[in-house]
């Protein structure tokens, strides 16, 4: 009797941690798809901002609003952006 316990206490063990590894993996999940929505977001904006400083910035420069400087000088938006890591931190 003690040892038909015993098996029913692993089978318990293991079932309460595959749930756990089922529960991680969708975390997981779900937080990459959040990330790739919100880097897509940020391309498509980026995109916008520099489709309107490339529509803007001539016209300011001749009124004298900015420098002709200023309008050479961009931010690359080709590069990827750069996130934290736990090792940075």
């Amino acid at each position: 009797m003690d040892q038909f316990l015993t098996i029913n206490a692993l089978w318990a063990c293991f079932v309460l941690a595959g749930l756990f590894v089922v529960f991680a993996a969708v975390q997981m999940m779900l937080e990459t798809r959040k990330i790739a929505r919100i880097e897509q977001e940020n391309a498509q904006l980026r995109k916008q901002i520099s489709s309107l400083r490339d529509h803007q910035l001539p016209s300011l420069s001749q009124s004298g609003l900015v420098s002709a400087r200023q309008t050479t000088t961009r931010r690359r938006t080709d590069e990827p952006p750069q996130y934290l890591t736990v090792h940075d931190a």
